[in-house]
């Protein structure tokens, strides 16, 4: 499961767990020098391990996890 939060953070779980497995910071990815909240996730039907996030600001950011 992923998770945008308003920090400009994503983060992956296990449905299980509480623990996050992994987290990507869009802001810095992105070399923000401000926080921009996490507007939009999605898995890519294309791809079912790539997911795309967007932030407020516009930042697009494409991300495969294999």
């Amino acid at each position: 499961m992923l998770i945008g939060r308003s920090n400009g953070v994503v983060d992956l779980y296990r449905l299980d767990s509480e623990v996050s497995l992994h987290s990507w910071d869009m802001n810095s990815l992105a070399n923000a020098h401000s926080e921009s909240k996490v507007s939009l996730l999605r898995w890519l039907p294309s791809s079912p391990s790539s997911f795309m996030a967007i932030t407020a600001d516009g930042f697009v950011c494409v991300i495969d996890l294999l």
